[in-house]
């Protein structure tokens, strides 16, 4: 996490380095479309002052308050910052550049900026939808996980459940959501299986659940939530027996 947050902190602040009035021509998006008359009326060396100064500021700000989030709020928070503080940046520019630009630049920064405002929508749901702990429960003899990826199955068709103390290796991840701790999806091990993992941050219990076909889900829980699956089991185990 710390070399990506400076390797792409480094390449925002190089790309106001790397493009000049010699190169906008090629290098500067929206103006490399530009007509020659179009980029004779643009003032290009008030733009490429602007656009130098913003792009040096996001890349330093960028390093810096990421490495804090990093070492304060871990990596969660870092990858959240990481994707959205750069498509703020751009926001910001974009109408911040509309004073140096002709009327059919304005229009086209502003839907620049409206698709990015609906990017940065979409990754904060995303974020905040994934990062939610999901819940694990039991009813009619039935194990419900609910949540991202959770799913809803009959305890007798379970073949194991145990609590075990950590996770296999993992090689990667098939499809699914991992940032920092939270991992939900489908992943594969280092010896070839297909697991199913439910964890989100701060958890350090997994419930290791295999099914009579095979299928192998691990759930994380904290040790308040260990403590009430484990009454659940109980009561269900009890339940079960009585019937």
């Amino acid at each position: 996490m710390i070399y990506l947050l400076f390797g792409v902190g480094l390449f925002l602040f190089m790309i106001g380095r790397l493009v000049n009035e010699k190169n906008a021509g090629t290098l500067l998006s929206g103006y490399n479309t530009l007509s020659k008359e179009e980029k004779q009326a643009f003032n290009l060396g008030a733009y490429l002052k602007q656009f130098k100064r913003f792009h040096q500021f996001l890349g330093i700000s960028f390093i810096l308050f990421g490495f804090l989030l990093y070492f304060i709020l871990g990596e969660y928070a870092t990858m959240l910052f990481l994707v959205c503080y750069p498509i703020l940046g751009y926001i910001y520019f974009l109408f911040r550049s509309q004073k140096t630009s002709n009327a059919k630049q304005r229009k086209r920064n502003a839907l620049a900026a409206l698709i990015l405002i609906l990017v940065l929508l979409a990754v904060l749901a995303l974020f905040f939808y994934e990062g939610q702990a999901n819940k694990f429960s039991i009813e009619n003899q039935r194990i419900e996980i609910t949540g991202s990826y959770g799913e809803r199955f009959a305890l007798q068709d379970m073949e194991s459940i145990e609590w075990v103390e950590s996770l296999p290796p993992i090689r990667m991840k098939v499809h699914g959501f991992q940032v920092g701790e939270t991992s939900k999806g489908i992943f594969k091990t280092q010896d070839g299986q297909k697991i199913k993992l439910i964890i989100s941050e701060n958890q350090s219990h997994y419930l290791h659940i295999t099914k009579k076909d095979g299928a192998q889900l691990y759930f994380g829980a904290s040790e308040e939530e260990k403590e009430k699956v484990d009454q659940l089991l109980l009561l269900a185990m009890t339940q079960a027996v009585d019937e």
